[in-house]
């Protein structure tokens, strides 16, 4: 019997180094990240989580504009499942997250205001001028009046 996949999203390979934060709000470890969909990324932390808890998630190569992980520079996310590499280096942890939000600037860091990605044209809209969906789509002005 074929065992079926339960992703929503397809799985793109994508290397790249991240940051994450576990613990100290002000303390990023590095590491990479292997591949992610539109719902969420592959990485191998140095840490253990638990499944079901958060991350916050730092991309080194932010460009917003642009298609994926990069687009966005940090990503709360919640951990679906986490289990120790012993293959390969057992020190390190492959970690599968959903994402929860998506921000152009880091939790806790940046105290200028967040800037968001509209989902529907790319524009990069104030977080005062954004209209949120169920709290997981952003739109800019214009394209809520279109929605």
């Amino acid at each position: 019997m074929a065992t079926q996949l339960r992703r929503v999203f397809p799985r793109k390979h994508y290397k790249a180094s991240i940051k994450y934060l576990n613990g100290d709000p002000n303390y990023y470890y590095r590491c990479r990240m292997f591949n992610f969909s539109g719902g969420g990324l592959y990485f191998e932390p140095l840490h253990s989580f638990t499944p079901e808890s958060q991350v916050t998630i730092v991309m080194d190569n932010h460009s917003p504009g642009t298609y994926g992980p990069e687009a966005y520079r940090s990503y709360l996310a919640k951990v679906r499942w986490c289990r120790e590499l012993s293959h390969d280096d057992p020190r390190r942890f492959a970690t599968g997250v959903e994402f929860l939000e998506k921000s152009h600037s880091i939790r806790g860091l940046d105290v200028v205001e967040d800037d968001y990605t509209c989902d529907l044209c790319g524009k990069l809209t104030s977080a005062a001028s954004i209209c949120r969906l169920d709290g997981s789509g952003c739109l800019c002005p214009q394209c809520f009046k279109l929605w």
